[in-house]
């Protein structure tokens, strides 16, 4: 309902979450955030698949590529440590694009829900046992 959305002015964060039941991802919004009582170590399954997206990104970089080739792991690291907030920051900002579009623009939304929708459908329908309706 409208009147319990949260703000769209505020930034939202994916975030790593878990009941005692299971471990989710979740899209929440700046006010929605609460710290973690418990402070202990992140340990989540979503975790590697999150950072796996970053290593192809650092493994596809042409520089980094070469700075492996030609340098011991000391002199590679620098080429290295320039490179990796440069990642971070990339898919901070294009998630945050994409996110925010979802959010401001309801057609766009609908239009993407739509078009994942039917993908989702095709790719399922098509595995489903035989007699399943």
């Amino acid at each position: 309902p409208e009147d319990i959305r949260p703000r769209r002015d505020q930034p939202f964060y994916h975030l790593l979450a878990e009941s005692d039941d299971e471990s989710y991802v979740a899209y929440v919004s700046q006010g929605n955030l609460v710290a973690d009582p418990k402070g202990g170590p992140i340990d989540h399954p979503t975790l590697p698949q999150l950072f796996e997206q970053f290593k192809d990104d650092w493994t596809g970089d042409p520089e980094i590529q070469a700075a492996a080739k030609a340098n011991d792991l000391d002199n590679f690291m620098i080429v290295f440590a320039r490179k990796f907030m440069n990642v971070v920051l990339q898919r901070m900002d294009a998630n945050a694009d994409i996110f925010k579009a979802i959010l401001d623009d309801d057609a766009f939304a609908r239009d993407l829900q739509n078009s994942y929708g039917r993908d989702v459908y095709r790719e399922l329908s098509d595995s489903r046992e035989p007699g399943e309706e």
